[in-house]
């Protein structure tokens, strides 16, 4: 006869163990089967969600940085930044795109001008950078420049349609509405920054940033 504890044989003990451990393995199963069917419905939310890069783009500065081009010129540079807030997931195929131009009426609102679509603005050194690079933590984008013989602010895009209104000339203001986007990211808000020039130019950063006024705006008040 098979000894008892409180009533209960080593075999009965012995199946409901195994009773225990075949649920627990049919629990796991069921979980993974609704796992897998979530996954087949909503699995791209929740990779966009925990596993997708995170890109911001946001203002590198307002001052603006001086250098000289091969034929002497100076010319002011500015810059914007796009950051990965997910260094683990890195971003394929990353582009920023202009994608609205506003400019200043005579009441001082701005008003759209035609932009066909959205057009890439260059990457710092163009010439040493892909046109659509990996981000795994933040690169630097090119804005646009103003030359100290040129009476024109120039966004810096791979190239301008015949149409293309955003150049800002002496005495205006135009607003830029710019959006990262890449392969595995789901673009995001874009940002609006606003440049306004009073046709003035200077070597001295300090004050250059008076004559030529950059700042980064809520895209609800374009």
């Amino acid at each position: 006869m098979q000894p008892t504890l409180g009533g209960t044989t080593k075999c009965e003990r012995t199946m409901k163990d195994t009773t225990i451990i075949q649920l627990i393995i049919n629990t796991l199963v069921a979980i993974g089967t609704i796992a897998v069917a979530i996954l087949a419905i909503w699995g791209d939310w929740f990779r966009d969600k925990f596993a997708a890069p995170k890109l911001v783009i946001r203002l590198r500065d307002t001052k603006g940085n001086l250098t000289s081009q091969q034929n002497g010129q100076r010319v002011i540079y500015y810059h914007l930044v796009v950051e990965n807030k997910r260094r683990w997931a890195v971003a394929r195929g990353v582009q920023v795109m202009l994608e609205g131009v506003w400019r200043r009426a005579a009441d001082g609102s701005f008003k759209a001008d035609t932009l066909a679509a959205g057009l890439p603005l260059t990457w710092a050194y163009p010439q040493f950078s892909p046109l659509n690079p990996s981000v795994r933590e933040s690169k630097v984008c090119d804005l646009g420049s103003l030359g100290e013989n040129e009476q024109l602010f120039k966004p810096s895009l791979y190239f301008y349609p015949n149409n293309f209104t955003g150049f800002i000339n002496p005495n205006q203001a135009v607003r830029y509405g710019i959006r990262v986007t890449a392969e595995n990211f789901t673009a995001g808000k874009a940002i609006v920054i606003e440049l306004s020039w009073d046709g003035q130019w200077s070597s001295d950063m300090a004050e250059m940033e008076r004559h030529l006024v950059i700042k980064a705006i809520d895209e609800n008040q374009n």
